[in-house]
C-alpha cells in the first residue's frame, strides 16, 4: 500500500491560533468535501459528521491540523507569531479522537490561503509559490496531501480505488516489501492525459490507447492505479476496460525532461462521436482531452 495523507497539526499550533488570533491570509478558494470514502489507520472517517472534515481543493484532499488528528499520525507542530508555524514528523502515533460537529458539513465552503511562515521538517515553505497552497477553515489549518509532502516528507502509505476510496496509513504495515528500485510514477508530476491509436491501411483503429504525460523521468505505472474511470461518448457514459498492456516513452517539453505512458483499451473506439475519459490517478483526478472518431 502506498501512502497518502495530510499533515496535522499539533497542540501547540492550534492553542496557538486561538490564543494569538488567526495569522495572515490572503485569498478566498472554494473547497469541498470528498465524494469517496477515506480511511486513516483503519478508522472510517465520516466527513459530513466529522468537526474538521477532509475537504478538496484543485483536486487534491487537505486534512485539518488539529491537535488529535497531528497525534494520531505521528506529526509534531509549533506555532508562533513571531516563527510561524514548524511541523515535524515524530513516528509516535496517539490514540484517535472522533470529534463530532452539530447540523453538519456542507459540500461546498469557503477557506482562506495562509501567509505566515512555514517548516516541514526544518525545511522553510513559501506558501505563496505553492500549486497547492496551506488553507485555513474553521479557523484551523489544512495542510495538502501531495506526494511530495506525504510520502516525501513524512513516508506515509495510501491508496485510491473506486472500491475502498482513499486509505491511508501513518505507518507501513508489518507485511509491507521493500520498496522497488523503479517507484510508481508521481500524481503530483502528471500534466495531462490524452489519447493515441493504431490504424489499418483502410484508417480503421485497431487499438486505442489513453496516455499519460509525467514531468520528470518516471520509472512505472499501474493501470491498477487509476479507478473511478468514466469514457463518455458525446456525453452519455459507455462501458470499457483497459486491457493492462502498458507502455512508455521518453520524451523532453521545452525545458524538461518528460515521460509519457500509454494505457491500452482492450476494444478500439470506432464507432463515431466524441470521446473523453475520467478518473483518478492515485488521488489526483483527470480529464483527458475531446476524442473525435469520424
Amino acid at each position: 500500500m502506498r501512502k497518502i495523507i495530510r499533515a496535522a497539526v499539533c497542540a501547540a499550533s492550534v492553542i496557538g491560533l486561538f490564543l494569538f488570533g488567526l495569522p495572515a491570509y490572503a485569498a478566498s478558494v472554494q473547497v469541498t468535501l470528498p465524494g469517496f470514502d477515506v480511511t486513516l489507520s483503519g478508522v472510517p472517517i465520516d466527513n459530513t459528521a466529522r468537526q474538521y472534515p477532509l475537504i478538496i481543493y484543485k483536486d487534491i484532499t487537505y486534512f485539518p491540523m488539529t491537535y488529535n488528528d497531528c497525534r494520531f499520525l505521528g506529526l509534531e507542530s509549533t506555532y508562533t507569531p513571531e516563527t510561524g508555524l514548524d511541523i515535524k514528523k515524530t513516528g509516535v502515533a496517539g490514540n484517535y479522537i472522533d470529534q463530532k460537529t452539530t447540523g453538519g458539513n456542507p459540500q461546498r465552503a469557503t477557506a482562506r490561503t495562509v501567509a505566515f511562515s512555514i517548516r516541514v521538517n526544518g525545511k522553510t515553505i513559501d506558501n505563496s509559490k505553492e500549486e497547492y497552497p496551506l488553507l485555513l477553515y474553521k479557523d484551523i489549518t489544512y495542510f495538502p496531501l501531495t506526494w511530495r509532502f506525504a510520502v516525501d516528507e513524512f513516508g506515509w502509505e495510501y491508496r485510491f480505488d473506486s472500491a475502498r476510496g482513499l486509505t491511508v496509513n501513518s505507518t507501513p504495515p508489518e507485511s509491507s516489501s521493500p520498496p522497488s528500485p523503479g517507484r510508481t510514477a508521481d500524481p503530483d508530476l502528471l500534466i495531462s492525459s490524452n489519447w493515441a491509436g493504431y490504424y489499418d491501411d483502410h484508417d480503421k483503429p485497431i487499438s486505442t490507447e489513453v496516455t499519460f504525460l509525467f514531468s520528470g523521468q518516471q520509472q512505472d505505472f499501474s493501470v491498477s492505479a487509476l479507478s473511478n474511470m468514466k469514457l463518455t461518448r458525446n456525453g452519455i457514459e459507455i462501458e470499457f476496460s483497459l486491457s493492462g498492456n502498458v507502455s512508455s516513452q521518453p520524451g523532453r517539453g521545452s525545458s524538461d525532461v518528460r515521460t509519457v505512458f500509454f494505457a491500452e483499451l482492450s476494444k478500439p473506439l470506432t464507432e463515431p462521436g466524441v470521446y473523453v475519459m475520467t478518473g483518478v490517478y492515485m488521488g489526483k483526478m483527470f480529464t483527458t482531452a475531446e476524442l473525435q472518431v469520424e
